[in-house]
């Protein structure tokens, strides 16, 4: 995972080869998933009240990018 901030304070995260713009009030995201190997699952869930990031989670969910476990 690699992400390209924009001017706007948008960014372009990278997973795989594919470009996914997230815009500037969902950066936050692609910087999370940059920054950190592993994060308790509650650290997604502002992410999981948008349906642009919900879908997008899903996406790299189903895809094997992501994976989900409990928390400890």
């Amino acid at each position: 995972f690699a992400y390209i901030a924009q001017a706007d304070h948008a960014i372009t995260l990278f997973i795989d080869g594919q470009a996914y713009p997230l815009a500037k009030q969902n950066a936050w995201l692609g910087e999370l998933l940059c920054r950190q190997v592993s994060f308790p699952n509650s650290a997604l869930l502002p992410a999981l009240a948008q349906v642009q990031t919900s879908t997008l989670l899903l996406e790299w969910i189903n895809q094997g990018y992501l994976l989900a476990a409990d928390d400890a």
